[in-house]
């Protein structure tokens, strides 16, 4: 799943560049542009998208409420 295409269809921002969608959520301190606090502020935004909707139970629920689809990983 984008999370990029999940926010725009969850909020409504000026930006969604990473760090004004992880300051829309209530994360506003971290090491931006570091890879894991990067990804670590990406999981904390779907975890807030998907308390967010009273529709979603799981990540099956969120890709469908944001007409995502699920891909699997490529080894």
């Amino acid at each position: 799943m984008c999370s990029l295409a999940m926010a725009r269809k969850t909020y409504n921002l000026d930006s969604y560049r990473l760090n004004a969608v992880a300051y829309a959520v209530g994360h506003e301190e971290f090491n931006h542009h570091d890879a894991l606090a990067d990804a670590d502020a990406c999981a904390r935004i779907v975890v807030h998208m998907a308390a967010k909707r009273h529709d979603v139970n799981n990540l099956d629920d969120l890709a469908a409420a944001t007409k995502q689809v699920l891909k699997p990983l490529h080894k």
